[in-house]
C-alpha cells in the first residue's frame, strides 16, 4: 500500500515546470509576495502570465541555508498544491512552479482586468445593479467549488478577486487557503473580513468562516468599494467583529440579496446559510429575473476583457494571451496542452 507522503510527494514533484520565465512589471506587492507580469517561453511562441514570488526567498535568502526562507518555500508549495487541485473558471489557474533556480515563483493565470476592488473603485459610479449581481454570482460559483473540494478559501475579499480576459470574476492568492479544519494560527489575518467564531480559542477556518466572508465581500461590492467598519480602528475591530457585528446591509443590494445576507451573518455558524445554497439561490435568481446577461457590464469597457457568456463549461480550460516573438499580444483563446500537462487536475 502507498503511503500518504509518497503520493503526496509524488502530486508535488507534478508541479514542478522548467519554462524559462521572462519578467515584465510588477503587478503588486503584499506584506509577503510580489506578483509579476510574466512571459512564459512555450514550444510554439510564449503566454502571458502572473509570476508569484516570497520576499522571503531572494539571492540573500536560500532556502538550502536560511530556515525562514526554507519555510516559505514549503508555504508556497502549499499554496500550489492546493490551487493544483482546482479548475474552475471562477478560480485563478495554476500552471505550475518553477523551482530551478531563485527566485522560487508559483505561475498562474495572468488576468488582465486586475482586481475587483480596483474596478469597482474606478466605475463604481457607472456599475448597475445587474452588473453587481454576475459579480456575486461569478464569486459565490467559485466558493461553491472549493468547498466541494473540502478547501477553504480564508481570505475572501475584493482585493483576492481578479477579472479575466473572458471577464470572469475569480477567487485568487490561495496563499492562505487550506483544508477544512485547519486552525487560525497566522498573526497576519485579515480581521475585517473574518467570522465571529474565529475569534475564540481553538478556533478554526470552516466553509461557514468563507461564507461571512462572501457576505463582507456583497458589501465592497454595493458599497463601491468601502472597507469594512471604515470608521473603525483595528484594535476595536475585533471586539465588533466577536460580538457578531457586521458592517451594514446596503440599502441597493435589493430586497432579495437583504435576505440572502441575513443568513450569511448569523453569528452562530451552524445557522448560517452554505455556500453551495447560497449560490444555488443567487444563480436561480439571477435566471428568473434575466440578469445574466453582458451587452452594458463596465467589464467590457477594460481594455483586453471581453464577457460574452454566464458560467463556466464542462473541462474548462483556462484562457491565456498569446505573444509574437517580439512579445506584442496577438489574441487570447484557451491555454496550450502544454501548459497544462505538469499541474494535476482534479475532480
Amino acid at each position: 500500500m502507498i503511503g500518504s507522503n509518497t503520493i503526496r510527494k509524488r502530486f508535488v514533484e507534478n508541479l514542478f515546470i522548467d519554462h524559462k520565465m521572462k519578467f515584465k512589471d510588477l503587478l503588486g506587492s503584499g506584506n509577503f509576495s510580489d506578483v509579476f507580469i510574466g512571459q512564459m517561453e512555450l514550444e510554439n511562441g510564449s503566454v502571458k502570465v502572473a509570476l508569484k514570488n516570497s520576499k522571503k526567498l531572494n539571492d540573500l535568502l536560500d532556502p538550502e541555508k536560511n530556515k525562514e526562507a526554507s519555510k516559505a518555500k514549503k508555504e508556497m508549495i502549499q499554496e500550489a498544491e492546493v490551487m493544483s487541485q482546482l479548475r474552475h473558471a471562477n478560480i485563478t489557474a495554476l500552471f505550475g512552479m518553477s523551482t530551478d533556480r531563485l527566485p522560487i515563483l508559483i505561475v498562474i493565470e495572468f488576468c488582465i482586468g486586475g482586481t475587483l476592488l480596483g474596478h469597482i473603485k474606478k466605475h463604481g459610479a457607472n456599475i448597475s445593479h445587474q452588473e453587481r449581481m454576475i459579480y456575486i454570482h461569478d464569486t459565490s460559483a467559485g466558493l461553491k467549488y472549493i468547498h466541494s473540494m473540502s478547501i477553504t478559501h480564508r481570505d475572501i475579499a475584493a482585493r483576492n478577486c481578479l477579472i479575466s480576459v473572458n471577464g470572469f470574476v475569480k477567487l485568487s492568492d490561495f496563499g492562505m487557503g487550506l483544508k477544512i479544519g485547519q486552525s487560525v494560527s497566522s498573526t497576519n489575518l485579515p480581521y475585517r473580513w473574518m467570522a465571529p467564531e474565529l475569534f475564540q480559542a481553538r478556533a478554526k477556518f470552516s466553509k461557514a468562516s468563507d461564507v461571512w466572508a462572501l457576505g463582507i465581500l456583497i458589501y465592497e461590492i454595493f458599497s463601491n468599494a468601502t472597507r469594512p467598519f471604515f470608521d473603525v480602528e483595528d484594535d476595536e475591530v475585533r471586539a465588533l467583529v466577536k460580538s457578531g457585528k457586521h458592517p451594514p446591509i446596503p440599502p441597493s443590494v435589493g430586497q432579495f440579496m437583504t435576505q440572502i445576507m441575513e443568513q450569511v451573518f448569523k453569528l452562530s455558524a451552524t445557522d448560517r446559510i452554505t455556500g453551495e445554497l447560497f449560490h444555488n439561490k443567487v444563480h436561480a435568481h439571477c435566471v428568473e429575473n434575466n440578469l445574466l446577461k453582458f451587452q452594458d457590464l463596465t467589464l467590457n469597457k477594460i481594455e483586453g476583457v471581453h464577457r460574452e457568456r454566464s458560467e463556466h463549461w464542462d473541462e474548462y480550460v483556462p484562457q491565456v494571451i498569446t505573444l509574437d516573438k517580439n512579445g506584442n499580444e496577438k489574441g487570447w483563446g484557451n491555454a496550450p496542452e502544454e501548459m497544462l500537462a505538469n499541474v494535476v487536475w482534479r475532480k
